[in-house]
């Protein structure tokens, strides 16, 4: 009950990987995702299958191979110690990925697993997969190879995504593309599991986070350093109005820690905003143990990041769309948002040219609808 997925955009190949754990119900202790904090409103006491945590469920195994796990934490924990052993001994390849699947111990298959991933050899991505049950297709990218719960509902995302949604400082080629594609659906997905209408992912027991991995710079690679806005607008005949941020969720990797930094705010027009859950969440990969993790040594990061993905939710004539945008600079002095942290406080700065450039797309959406 998860979702992971792999695909290319423009010959980039992605994996996508959510981060919920579910299980039978812990009523002595009480679990949160970064999105909404407790979860005790959809799993009340007593639900007897529940959330229990958060797992990293893409690992890279080595510089040319990527992977992902769905099902059996368990099962997957075995599976990713052996493979990353085979790794670390040279032993990895396209074929001997097939091989080791192909004779995998019935007992762990038994577990109910899956797995999906990426491996480069002789200058080509292969796609390896074991025990999945989804190829789905796209008008965006064409093939989505997906398992779990949120596959559907990851790829009808996927779908939703214009190329063309984005913006960002310098030349865009296709790995900017691929990288801001999927950012701009794991954020989709995020904010749909922060509506109560639209609980139905943490009722199908996935999301509550997304990892990202790709191929750049000579080796397979996890994207950190992304921050996640989410906002509120409205068209009138007085014209368009925008909130300020609601909410940000900041993603970061500290070695192979990923440190969610979720922060929302009340519902105030000054700059200074005033806090309301400032939540932070150590997600391990799955064959760590927590007694093994000096979560001590995690720092809290700033939340400006690399990359800024912005979700408007937008009342439009009684129908409610969204318009994401992504801003992609290293600057702050040329960010179209910025978070100053101090002293418990967060002041936010928002560039008027970017409101204006908003409140513009909005007006386009509301003339076209």
């Amino acid at each position: 009950m998860t979702i992971i997925a792999a695909y290319t955009v423009e010959g980039c190949p992605i994996l996508i990987g959510d981060l919920l754990i579910s299980g039978i119900e812990r009523i002595d202790r009480k679990h949160s995702v970064p999105m909404i904090g407790g979860v005790e409103n959809i799993f009340p006491a007593g639900s007897g299958w529940s959330i229990i945590g958060l797992r990293q469920k893409i690992e890279i195994l080595n510089a040319t191979t990527a992977i992902a796990w769905a099902g059996s934490y368990i099962a997957a924990r075995i599976v990713i110690k052996e493979l990353k052993l085979l790794a670390s001994e040279n032993k990895l390849s396209f074929s001997k990925i097939k091989d080791y699947f192909s004779s995998l111990d019935p007992d762990i298959v038994k577990q109910g697993v899956s797995f999906i991933g990426w491996t480069l050899e002789k200058d080509l991505f292969k796609t390896f997969e074991f025990n999945t049950k989804n190829r789905l297709s796209t008008s965006l990218i064409g093939t989505v190879v997906a398992t779990g719960t949120g596959a559907e509902a990851f790829v009808k995302s996927l779908s939703n995504i214009p190329l063309n949604s984005f913006k960002a400082t310098g030349k865009i080629n296709s790995l900017a593309t691929a990288i801001s594609t999927s950012l701009f659906t794991t954020g989709l997905m995020l904010r749909a599991e922060a509506s109560a209408a639209s609980s139905s992912s943490l009722l199908g027991f996935f999301g509550g986070g997304y990892e990202l991995a790709t191929f750049f710079d000579g080796r397979f690679q996890k994207i950190g350093n992304v921050t996640y806005v989410f906002w509120e607008a409205r068209i009138s005949n007085l014209g368009v109005t925008i909130s300020s941020p609601l909410l940000a969720l900041k993603q970061e990797y500290f070695n192979e820690i990923l440190l969610i930094h979720s922060i929302e705010f009340g519902n105030h027009s000054t700059q200074e905003r005033q806090i309301t859950r400032n939540d932070y969440h150590a997600v391990l990969p799955v064959y760590a143990a927590a007694s093994e993790i000096d979560l001590q040594l995690l720092k809290p990061t700033s939340l400006n990041s690399r990359f800024t993905c912005h979700y408007f939710g937008i009342s439009i004539n009684g129908n409610y769309e969204i318009l994401c945008k992504l801003d992609h600079r290293i600057d702050d002095a040329t960010r179209d948002i910025l978070f100053i942290e101090e002293n418990g406080q967060v002041t936010v700065k928002v560039a008027q040219d970017f409101l204006t450039h908003i409140a513009e797309e909005i007006t386009k959406k509301a003339q076209k609808s």
